[in-house]
């Protein structure tokens, strides 16, 4: 048996959950103080004299007693629920101002969104004829993150840190890693939320690799999150260097150094809403650029160091690239929202975009003779129908070059996602989707394997096909379990896979037969009605290659309730970051 850790390849979230469990339940009120209240008035028409906010910890119902005066004897200190302001920064409603219900609805779903925040309420509370008082109650997130990696029985890795640091609707977290036969990496990431009060976000990420290279990256935006929202813009600049590894039919894996740099800044403005059906006209510009340099020297990266690889030269060559363009972006929106539960999450609520959603960046290049002539296109298309019982939905995003000299499409990364949701009483859920992925023409090495976390094939994690494009189907099939009482949600699913890759022109591609397996699932969420999903899946490959393992064990934790849909990670590290999708979100 072979146990994989995901999360970046080796995360356990898990243990870090239970280990810091008690800190969340540190002098924390009595549970029935702590529940969003479900009825909801509205305020149609009538003006806001006052807007009170109120913040509670993660449930603590459940834990005993002893455990949290045990913790707050060694915390000393109450939990920090998140501060007025950076609620605030999310509400589309003002004191003095007129209040509707899709200002309301749209504050209620733009704090859901947030990953501190678990739950969120926006009441309003009649207080004279024209006039209400809004009362905001929001539910944290568990705070502490933590990820573990373990190799050959040795601790390797280890982050630590928080979503939520003091309320401030920071999240800091912070790693470190043993290098063994390399040396030491280490690294920070910050992202500050709800900037200069507005829904603004700040991130900054420094990393040094243990196998050398680094990742340094600023990054200042405002997403756009909601047709009540005028303009959007993003503005970000980074430098991403390390091997590049690639995975051989037979023998050890190869790579190559691979040093990529990219900045944009762009805008988007909303500039037409249609009568009716609430159709929003954006149209923005944006100024973006990259710059790649891939080494020549193939190296396997071995436990006692790096040495040349002798065997299996490359056959395709990555001469240096450096390109600027300028874009125009224009986009159609058509959405609004229903909250359901049982889908992405157990038990927690979730906004799902009812409608379409359309953008597309082209642009051509500035300042690069080499490449002049070249256009580059880049669409986010999202589509969504349904209800709380059965919900469709479908995402592709999609970017190219179109080449002159070579009369093709060069640098092609796409991907897309077709999911059906189905929810049975809130006790059983259905998930059926079909993912497919695409890379070609890059002008660094890339390969689409059966290895990723997201969009690989369950079993397969060791799995030495590689390819340009992947298929995968996958069923999974969900029962709660309500024997635990109220201080997690737990759940167990039977689930079955399939997929496929094509050869393509990335290195070593191969064409493979349908391959599949099956396995079942555990599922916790902390607290009850919490948006991250702890699971221990169990798989079994029903064709696996010879001598290949027959089982595969991996612990992840992943909310997906905010982004509908996690696209691949060699699939996301192909891309120029290029906007539209670093803008138009919900």
């Amino acid at each position: 048996m072979r146990f994989k850790v995901e999360q970046h390849r080796f995360a356990l979230r898990c243990a870090g959950v239970l280990a810091l469990a008690p800190w969340v339940a540190v002098a924390a009120q009595p549970a029935s103080t702590r529940t969003v209240a479900p009825m909801r008035r509205t305020c149609e028409g009538d003006t806001v004299t006052s807007i009170d906010v109120r913040a509670y910890p993660p449930s603590s119902a459940g834990l005993a007693a002893a455990s949290r005066q045990a913790a707050a004897r060694v915390l000393r200190r109450p939990h920090e629920t998140t501060r007025s302001e950076v609620i605030r920064a999310y509400l589309r409603v003002a004191i003095g101002k007129v209040c509707t219900e899709r200002d309301r609805r749209e504050s209620e779903r733009l704090l859901r969104a947030q990953l501190f925040i678990a739950a969120a309420a926006v009441r309003a509370i009649p207080e004279s004829p024209g006039h209400v008082r809004l009362q905001v109650d929001v539910i944290d997130e568990i705070r502490p993150m933590t990820a573990v990696r373990v190799t050959r029985g040795t601790l390797s890795s280890l982050l630590l840190g928080t979503q939520n640091l003091s309320g401030r609707g920071l999240s800091l977290s912070a790693h470190a890693e043993r290098g063994f036969a390399y040396r030491d990496g280490f690294g920070l990431r910050a992202v500050k939320y709800g900037m200069f009060g507005r829904p603004d976000l700040l991130a900054l990420h420094a990393q040094r690799n243990a196998v050398d290279g680094e990742v340094m990256s600023l990054e200042l935006a405002r997403p756009y999150l909601t047709d009540l929202q005028l303009r959007a813009f993003h503005a970000s600049t980074s430098v991403v260097s390390g091997y590049s590894s690639l995975v051989r039919p037979s023998g050890a894996d190869v790579s190559l150094f691979v040093r990529r740099t990219f900045y944009d800044i762009g805008w988007v403005t909303r500039v037409r809403r249609a009568s009716g059906r609430g159709t929003i006209a954006l149209f923005g510009a944006t100024l973006f650029g990259e710059d790649v340099r891939t080494g020549q020297d193939l190296v396997i990266i071995s436990d006692t160091g790096l040495f040349a690889a002798a065997a299996s030269p490359l056959t395709v060559e990555y001469p240096a690239f450096a390109t600027t363009r300028i874009a125009a972006i224009g986009g159609l929106r058509s959405l609004r929202f229903t909250t359901v539960r049982g889908f992405d999450a157990l038990t927690a609520e979730q906004d799902m975009g009812i409608g379409v959603q359309f953008d597309v960046l082209a642009g051509s290049n500035v300042l690069t003779p080499a490449h002049a002539g070249d256009v580059f296109l880049a669409t986010d298309l999202y589509a969504g129908a349904g209800g709380s019982g059965s919900f469709i939905v479908a995402r592709v995003l999609a970017e190219a070059r179109g080449v002159k000299a070579s009369h093709r499409w060069e640098g092609v990364v796409a991907s897309g996602r077709l999911a059906w949701y189905g929810n049975a009483s809130g006790v059983r859920a259905h998930i059926a989707s079909i993912d497919l992925s695409t890379l070609q023409h890059l002008v660094f090495p890339m390969q689409l394997t059966f290895r990723d976390a997201d969009g690989g094939l369950p079993g397969f994690g060791d799995a030495t096909w590689a390819g340009g494009q992947r298929l995968v189907a996958r069923i999974e099939e969900r029962r709660n379990l309500r024997t635990f009482g109220s201080r997690a949600d737990f759940a167990v699913s039977v689930f079955a896979a399939a997929g496929k890759l094509w050869a393509g022109d990335v290195p070593y591609g191969r064409t493979t037969a349908v391959h599949s397996s099956a396995g079942i699932s555990l599922l916790g969420a902390y607290p009850a009605g919490g948006k991250r999903t702890y699971r221990v899946d169990l798989a079994v490959p029903f064709n696996p290659e010879p001598g290949g393992a027959h089982l595969e064990l991996r612990f992840s934790s992943t909310d997906r309730t905010r982004l509908l849909w996690l696209e691949p990670n060699d699939v996301a590290r192909a891309r120029t970051g290029a906007v539209p999708v670093s803008l138009m979100k919900w």
